[in-house]
């Protein structure tokens, strides 16, 4: 890809939060031109006990409701630096901003973002595919299992970069739960893309951002 063809902003300093509202992130807007871009969006942050942290990509103001990521401030980990990413395409119109804005979906209080970035690359509408959806599954299986809604048949057979974002929830437990994640291919898992999402056992009742 060429130098042009990416857009990139970030920021060290901290942002600070104290709406149940999406407001804008601190520094986190992008004015590319009209076309389809992935979006790769990483941040840290934490807040006060018993809050949840929202972060969201907006698209000429308007929230695309799929790139919404949670994770939870639980009671007994207050003040917890926790990672969350969010990968998506998006096509905005010429003079667009594409923005990711934050809130604090519950709790009372501060929520703080540490370091961010926020990167658009421009693609070839035929070269990039995604599937999204924003209803919750749930899942009881101990083996792998597809996850509704995240299977892409592209059509063209050669070499993809796969990305995977989402939150997670676990309720009520008595022990520490594992959740894995894998990339499959015709059914197979891909090589190394195994991941482990742990909910520690004091921690129930908590949303988690996974990719």
């Amino acid at each position: 890809k060429a130098a042009a063809d990416f857009n990139q902003v970030g920021d060290t300093a901290d942002a600070t939060a104290n709406t149940a509202s999406y407001t804008l992130l601190d520094n986190m807007t992008i004015t590319p031109g009209a076309g389809d871009y992935l979006l790769l969006f990483t941040a840290s942050g934490d807040g006060v006990s018993g809050s949840i942290l929202n972060y969201a990509v907006h698209v000429g103001g308007t929230i695309v409701q799929h790139t919404e990521r949670s994770f939870t401030q639980e009671s007994s980990i207050p003040s917890t630096e926790m990672v969350v990413m969010i990968a998506a395409k998006v096509s905005p119109t010429g003079g667009q901003d594409v923005e990711v804005r934050w809130a604090r979906q519950a709790g009372t209080g501060t929520i703080v973002a540490h370091e961010r970035t926020l990167t658009l690359m421009k693609v070839n509408a035929a070269d990039i595919f995604q599937e999204n959806a924003t209803a919750d599954a749930s899942a009881t299986n101990t083996a792998d299992a597809a996850i509704s809604g995240m299977s892409i048949t592209p059509g063209t057979a050669t070499e993809y970069l796969a990305i995977f974002s989402g939150s997670d929830f676990y309720d009520t437990i008595a022990a520490s739960e594992n959740t894995t994640y894998s990339i499959y291919k015709d059914g197979t898992q891909a090589s190394n893309s195994e991941l482990t999402a742990m909910h520690e056992s004091s921690v129930d009742i908590a949303d988690m951002a996974v990719f």
